[in-house]
């Protein structure tokens, strides 16, 4: 089942090397950085965020 993991470049509750294990521990996934965005990436960044979703469904 394909997985897209959305981060915050700058998250500081879960640094990046979490996203990039999580994402070679789930079979099928692709992580996309949000550049600047940091936790609340729906909050920091929405407009990408329904970008990464519309096209993740359009897959």
């Amino acid at each position: 089942m394909p997985v897209r993991i959305l981060w915050g470049e700058h998250d500081q509750w879960q640094p990046l090397v979490y996203a990039q294990r999580l994402a070679e521990d789930i079979p099928g996934t692709r992580l996309t950085v949000i550049p600047g965005a940091g936790h609340f990436v729906m909050e920091d960044a929405p407009e990408r965020v329904t970008e990464e979703i519309l096209g993740f469904l359009a897959d």
